[in-house]
């Protein structure tokens, strides 16, 4: 089962839930019960660099000292 990640507009509660691919309704806001919405989830989306690279580090190791993100 895929986790999804939801948002609350009644009460602004955000939680993370596994959620069955059958199921069709939305969930329930386990705080204030109102109808909760899906949203897209930092962790779903991807991040390119170009070229074909997998990683912003271009395979580098991050310990060398050269990588850009530390």
């Amino acid at each position: 089962m895929p986790i999804y990640e939801y948002n609350c507009s009644s009460c602004g509660r955000k939680v993370e839930l596994l959620v069955s691919s059958s199921e069709e309704a939305e969930p329930e806001c386990p705080g204030c019960g109102a109808v909760m919405e899906r949203v897209m989830s930092a962790h779903g989306v991807g991040r390119s660099s170009g070229g074909g690279q997998q990683s912003p580090c271009g395979g580098g190791s991050c310990a060398s000292g050269t990588c850009p993100y530390n």
